[in-house]
């Protein structure tokens, strides 16, 4: 959720003169500390979330008025309400705040790092097919074939358009994308594997 985005860089402490702010603040850290230690993170990410528009609600038309956010505008204005709560929860349960903090970054870099492994995969070209365009065939190392289809420009250090066909029976490194398009041969859409990037 947008109110999340502001753990990720936590700004300083700064003092403001709605005290509504505060109480809001220290409603959330109460509904967090409830929070059990053994929610999944995405849970807890969540119910965080949660926790500051509870809080927030009974002063939405004040909030609006102060600062202009919008609560029916979560995807814009979520962000902002985060981060007004969150200098605030610094001085109320700074604590509770910075292991939040942890969570959403842990589970950044966890979504990351498995769009980065369903996108790459090492294998050696086992084939090569030439029809309309070029698709490699590469075993993978759990002895999988997949597909690569070569459609667009690849970055590469390999001359492709003149090395290609010189591939097969090579490991590299490959990286890709999967796009939905739409086969005539049996009128539905599917998945394809586009190549994007081959690196030795």
């Amino acid at each position: 959720m947008k109110y999340l985005i502001f753990l990720i860089t936590l700004t300083p402490f700064t003092t403001f003169s709605q005290d509504y702010l505060d109480t809001i603040a220290e409603q959330t850290c109460a509904c967090v500390l409830e929070l059990p230690d053994t929610l999944k993170q995405e849970t807890r990410i969540m119910k965080f979330g949660f926790c500051i528009m509870d809080a927030a609600m009974p002063y939405q038309e004040r909030i609006k008025v102060d600062h202009n956010i919008d609560f029916l505008n979560e995807e814009n204005d979520g962000e902002r309400l985060g981060e007004l709560v969150g200098i605030r929860m610094l001085n109320s349960c700074p604590q509770e705040l910075m292991s939040l903090a942890q969570t959403v970054m842990e589970a950044d870099e966890s979504e990351q790092d498995e769009l980065a492994i369903l996108r790459n995969v090492r294998g050696v070209v086992e084939r090569i097919a030439e029809d309309g365009y070029v698709r490699l065939y590469v075993r993978r190392g759990d002895n999988k074939l997949i597909t690569l289809h070569w459609i667009t420009r690849i970055d590469s250090d390999i001359d492709m358009p003149f090395e290609y066909r010189e591939l097969v029976g090579s490991e590299l490194l490959f990286h890709y994308d999967e796009v939905e398009v739409f086969d005539p041969r049996i009128d539905e859409y599917r998945n394809i594997f586009v190549l994007t990037r081959v690196e030795e």
